[in-house]
């Protein structure tokens, strides 16, 4: 389980155990690999069933969430609000309906990026050529976040690593 506050704090615990209730989880080839819960914080909890590719799945839920937050503001740049438009577009799913929490819109926008973003990250490609760009922009933002906590900490990269990342 790992667990993304408002304050930036990040824990974890190893188990099969649902944290929420305490109960004893069977592991089963049918239950998710793992969920994200997004009320007030970022909850990521990792199933028996989770395998490499888990975490970039579910980070990519609060990845979505952040950017359809960010583009309801009214300061929001022309690039994120056409980013989160074709990422609505491509899952099929209509701005009004995803905000207005219409059947399974939500659902639906969240599952198709974060198996695009999975995707993505695996190939360095997104699934269409319309995404592309979106997926980018996110690289970018990662590569400046990276940045600035590694300034911010005073934090050379591990010379072996520095070769080989996309982050110098």
């Amino acid at each position: 389980r790992i667990n993304f506050d408002n304050n930036q704090s990040l824990t974890g615990n190893a188990g099969n155990v649902n944290m929420n209730t305490g109960e004893q989880i069977n592991a089963r080839t049918s239950w998710p690999k793992g969920t994200t819960s997004a009320e007030t914080q970022s909850l990521v909890e990792f199933f028996t069933s989770a395998n490499a590719s888990t975490g970039f799945h579910e980070l990519a839920h609060p990845v979505l969430r952040v950017m359809t937050d960010a583009a309801q503001l009214e300061n929001a740049s022309d690039i994120l609000l056409r980013d989160v438009e074709t990422v609505f577009r491509n899952a099929g799913v209509s701005r009004e309906d995803f905000y207005n929490g219409v059947g399974n819109a939500r659902e639906n926008a969240q599952e198709y990026f974060a198996k695009s973003f999975e995707a993505y990250l695996h190939k360095g490609k997104a699934p269409t050529k319309e995404l592309q760009g979106a997926f980018d922009h996110i690289k970018n933002w990662l590569v400046e976040v990276y940045h600035n906590i590694k300034e911010s900490l005073g934090i050379e990269q591990f010379a072996p690593l520095k070769s080989k990342c996309c982050c110098p």
